[in-house]
């Protein structure tokens, strides 16, 4: 993976999308395996969730689950330039179609 990152002033925002970028992988995918890890029966309600959108299935899964921010797999030269951007004083922008609750 490249990563692109314009050289500005520390008054540039940097901004860093969630999913695939900052963590190798996408929330969606492991909040699935997260609520069916824990009530295995939903298998069968997802799909109805699905029906209505990838929006409204984003968010029946952030009512009941969160990922843990502390086991996601973050990559490293990515943290790399988030922090010396945020070291630079730079206002840092997370990027994502994730719901806020797991953003934040």
């Amino acid at each position: 993976m490249t990563i692109a990152v314009q050289k500005g002033d520390s008054t540039t925002p940097l901004c860093v999308d969630l999913d695939g970028t900052l963590v190798r992988t996408d929330l969606l995918h492991e909040a699935v395996f997260m609520l069916l890890r824990s009530q295995p029966w939903m298998l069968f309600v997802l799909p109805f969730w699905l029906l209505k959108g990838r929006t409204h299935l984003k968010m029946e899964l952030a009512r009941r689950v969160t990922p843990d921010a502390s086991t996601l797999p973050y990559r490293e030269a990515v943290l790399t330039v988030v922090q010396e951007a945020k070291a630079q004083g730079r206002p840092l922008i997370l990027a994502t179609a994730s719901p806020r609750r797991w953003a934040d």
